[in-house]
């Protein structure tokens, strides 16, 4: 790029820069690094509370931008956020906003949006889990879906489901409230024991069938449309709890809170209908169970191979036979996984509790062998996810007559990728007591892995591989080693994401692709159009309108996808509309979640009438 500013409004210009931050018009050629100039002079010259960054790619802002210069996604319609606060400042937000409730005692997960916190609840005396939104990182959407889950939860009362006790915020942060449950989730038992004892399957079948049932018989029926593994935990208890109600449907809402882009799951336990975002029912929760029974049953879901080999096959495919998986299965419980899966949501069993009682399933007494089993697994992993590890016993100087003291280290997970943060907890253990370490100092081994701030705790992984982290003070130290995988695609959006075009007209389309940890990923596109006769689409992402009529762009990046609904007019009249079908995780964990043509928003007071919902997205064409 020649020159310091924009040769159309006369802005002043960053080397990287790809698009004008004044007037929006392209500047050069976007690359990876676009922005990256822009990224530095923000974070020397503002202070955390002060920095802003675009909702769409997450790229630094200056005061008074009205563009993204990395991706020239316009701010004037509120595409403007504080960056993630830091976990000691949300630690102090909380306890600020609950005016001293709740002590918070350490984070027990973070992703892109915010963390989650367990805090002892000072009023009566236990500990609860804090759910945290940093409302300047989200939009309307965002929030309001947050605020609906926490509604949803907390008007639901049954064993099977997590409790929600309390909302609260302050400013730019919202919370709320839960259950703190000591175990681990459904997913990391099958990880570490693959397929399940049978007993333990029918159990846990049954209970997250009973909550589902619950919910699914309130006034207002309430869909899940998330059941997987990692959303099932089983405490140290042996109990099975049902989490994460954030993309649930409730009674016959017209508006859907979801995103293009947004992935919320993993594809392996969507229905047919979610694919193909037709409407969800009951019958979407228990398929998605019925996934879930078949992976406890024989250590992987019942469909395999490529993302989207994945979804075609969801739809098309036959169930795998469960039986030559595994020969002792009972043959009722296999003919039930095998309804439960059926293509035609008309096939499956009529509801869930007939299933369970055609199955004769019952609940567990606390003191059931089976339940002791259960107890003794989750807490055996339990014991490794909140990690303690201590090295070099010695004698403390600040205990009195020499008593011996251990450092105690704590991690909220153990699985981190590049870009994830969490933070580290110290304490130190004498026959006194335990109390926080005071005067620790923190290094990695090899260095270059993960980056430590010794004042706040807060771990930050920067690179992939393997890493001993010690901590060392009050004449003890303390060690643990942690693996940092690469970054994955966590969500991808198209910009912009719904055209009115005319026959003949074109227009470059971006894929924007980031990790949950927010990192923009350089991975390859590939486009596709539903409907070529209609829309084209070059393998750069250049549509253009061929005749009248409507159909979807589709763009595969990594394990993510996203699609933008495109209309074609006889007469040039370009203009933005919503657009239809959702790419949903993850985690990293990359589950998908489609949003069904009835759910597309719709302004209210425009008048507007979403386009007819396009077919379901191609799969991308086979390479060579």
């Amino acid at each position: 790029m020649e020159g310091t500013s924009c040769r159309s409004c006369g802005n002043a210009l960053l080397p990287t820069d790809a698009f004008c931050s004044g007037c929006g018009i392209p500047v050069r050629a976007r690359g990876m690094d676009a922005g990256s100039e822009r990224r530095t002079l923000v974070q020397g010259a503002l202070s955390t509370a002060d920095r802003r960054h675009c909702r769409s790619c997450n790229a630094p802002l200056f005061p008074g931008d009205a563009f993204c210069a990395a991706c020239g996604g316009t701010l004037a319609a509120g595409n403007e956020a504080t960056l993630p606060d830091s976990g000691t400042k949300l630690r102090s937000l909380i306890e600020e906003a609950s005016q001293g409730r709740y002590r918070i005692l350490r984070e027990i997960g973070r992703g892109g949006m915010g963390a989650v916190f367990l805090a002892d609840d000072t009023d009566l005396a236990r500990q609860v889990a804090i759910k945290v939104l940093s409302g300047g990182g989200t939009d309307p959407s965002t929030l309001q879906r947050f605020e609906r889950e926490a509604k949803t939860v907390a008007q639901l009362r049954h064993e099977a489901i997590v409790r929600v006790h309390a909302v609260g915020g302050l400013g730019e942060l919202h919370y709320f409230v839960m259950d703190y449950v000591e175990g681990v989730s459904l997913q990391r038992l099958l990880v570490d024991q693959g397929p399940l004892p049978i007993p333990i399957v029918e159990a846990v079948l049954f209970r997250v069938a009973a909550g589902l049932a619950y919910a699914h018989g309130q006034p207002s029926p309430v869909v899940h449309r998330d059941i997987k593994p990692s959303n099932i935990l089983v405490d140290t208890d042996g109990q099975v709890i049902l989490m994460d109600f954030g993309v649930a449907k409730v009674g016959n809402e017209s508006v859907g809170l979801t995103r293009t882009g947004m992935i919320v799951g993993t594809a392996e336990y969507m229905s047919p209908e979610q694919v193909r975002s037709l409407p969800v029912t009951p019958a979407t929760d228990q398929y998605a169970l019925g996934a879930v029974a078949f992976a406890m049953l024989t250590g992987r879901p019942p469909f395999a191979g490529s993302f989207y080999e994945v979804l075609i096959a969801h739809q098309k495919e036959p169930v795998p036979d469960i039986r030559a998986a595994r020969a002792d299965i009972p043959e009722e419980l296999a003919e039930a996984v095998e309804r439960m899966l059926a293509k035609d949501p008309a096939d499956r069993w009529p509801d869930l509790p007939t299933l369970l009682r055609d199955l004769e399933l019952r609940p567990l007494s606390p003191y059931d062998p089976t339940t002791h089993e259960m107890a003794a697994l989750s807490r055996s992993l339990y014991e490794g996810v909140v990690r303690h590890a201590t090295t070099g016993e010695r004698t403390s100087p600040d205990a009195d007559g020499g008593t011996t003291g251990r450092l105690r280290i704590e991690l909220s997970t153990d699985q981190l990728e590049v870009g994830d943060s969490v933070v580290v907890d110290v304490a130190l253990e004498t026959p006194d007591g335990t109390r926080p370490a005071d005067g620790v100092t923190w290094s990695s081994d090899p260095p270059g892995i993960v980056r430590l701030d010794s004042e706040t705790g807060e771990l930050v992984a920067v690179g992939a591989g393997t890493t001993r982290v010690t901590a060392r003070g009050v004449g003890v130290d303390g060690s643990v080693d942690l693996t940092v995988s690469p970054a994955q695609v966590a969500s991808v959006a198209i910009r912009p994401d719904g055209l009115v075009l005319s026959a003949g007209e074109s227009v470059q389309l971006e894929a924007v692709a980031l990790s949950r940890g927010g990192l923009p990923m350089d991975e390859d596109r590939t486009w596709a159009s539903s409907d070529p006769s209609v829309v084209a689409v070059t393998e750069t992402g250049e549509v253009r309108g061929l005749r009248s009529g409507s159909a979807s762009v589709v763009v595969y990046c990594g394990a993510g996808w996203a699609a933008a609904a495109v209309r074609v007019e006889e007469t040039s009249a370009t203009a933005m509309i919503p657009a239809v079908g959702t790419a949903a995780p993850v985690d990293t964990s990359a589950p998908v979640e489609t949003s069904a043509p009835v759910e597309t928003p719709v302004s209210a007071d425009s008048g507007a009438v979403p386009p007819p919902p396009p077919p379901p997205p191609p799969p991308p064409p086979s390479s060579t």
